[in-house]
């Protein structure tokens, strides 16, 4: 009887094991301190159109990403940063960070009194990195609960034809008068515009930015 019970609890402990590992990214997800979205362009400008997806594809040449950030907590969002990176060895790892020879991150705007598009001056591109620094402009900086949304022109060189990796944005913010800093991220692809969705974004939730 105790080997059956034995088996019996090993059975439900696996199953139990097996769910927990299947809920785990989401629930990473919901207790996120911030959240990324992207917004297609073919889309109106709203919160509501902002969506979750997992992947994000770029075409050879210039595009423009839509994308907004959200803190699940009262924070003040300062600065930024983008980067971009290869796929790590390891799942969910990163690898080396790729510099502005081959992907460009050229303009940035944010979204002004939900209205306007109104480019953002203080914004520096260096090597490897693109730096958003909100600190003087009150209506792109995030308070609590509140969802402010940008959008980069980015140049992708030909060299990038079928590259996969990791497109990535650094938070620089303030918590309880003290600076802190968090990252979040979406696997990103290079995709050819004659055809659509490369077979590797196969079941993916694929946002595609067409060129300018």
């Amino acid at each position: 009887m105790s080997f059956l019970e034995n088996a019996g609890a090993e059975i439900v402990g696996g199953i139990v094991g097996g769910v927990v590992v299947l809920l785990l990214p989401f629930l990473l997800r919901y207790f996120r301190l911030f959240e990324l979205r992207f917004l297609s362009h073919k889309e109106i400008v709203t919160a509501e159109h902002m969506n979750l997806y997992t992947a994000l594809a770029v075409p050879i040449g210039e595009s423009t990403i839509r994308f907004s950030i959200r803190p699940r907590r009262g924070v003040i969002l300062n600065k930024f940063n983008i980067a971009f990176f290869n796929m790590g060895i390891i799942p969910l790892g990163f690898g080396e960070r790729r510099n502005i020879e081959v992907l460009t991150v050229e303009r940035m705007r944010y979204l002004k009194n939900n209205n306007n598009w109104e480019e953002l001056r203080d914004f520096e591109v260096g090597h490897d990195y693109a730096l958003a620094n909100l600190s003087n402009i009150p209506e792109a900086s995030l308070a609590s609960g509140k969802r402010s949304m940008f959008e980069i022109d980015i140049n992708v060189d030909k060299n990038m034809k079928n590259w996969q990796g990791i497109f990535a944005v650094q938070i620089l913010f303030m918590r309880d008068g003290n600076p802190d800093k968090r990252n979040i991220h979406s696997k990103m692809f290079v995709y050819n515009i004659k055809r659509k969705k490369p077979l590797r974004t196969f079941g993916k939730k694929v946002i595609f930015t067409e060129l300018n």
